[in-house]
């Protein structure tokens, strides 16, 4: 942990396919299951996946992993993607 009032922790690696950023920082907030961060990496890990993703082909995406501490925590695209049906 770098800093116990807000619970930042040293991120090694986040990677979505074949996009990657090293040497972050991040939040830890167990109040919510959203991830955020900033544009320049939301963006180049997106980069990708349409903004609107077809969920009938959620499978074909791929697994988001954050690195911490030299251990992997792998999140299928089943888990990091938000299915809701708009207009009814």
């Amino acid at each position: 942990m770098i800093a116990e009032n807000y619970w930042l922790i040293a991120i090694d690696q986040v990677q979505l396919g074949d996009n990657k950023f090293t040497n972050l920082k991040g939040v830890v907030d167990t109040g919510t299951s959203v991830i955020v961060g900033p544009t320049s990496v939301v963006n180049g890990l997106l980069k990708d996946i349409p903004a609107q993703p077809d969920c009938t082909k959620i499978s074909t995406y791929p697994n988001l992993t954050f690195t911490i501490g030299g251990t992997e925590f792998v999140l299928r695209p089943d888990q990091y993607i938000l299915k809701i049906t708009a207009l009814g």
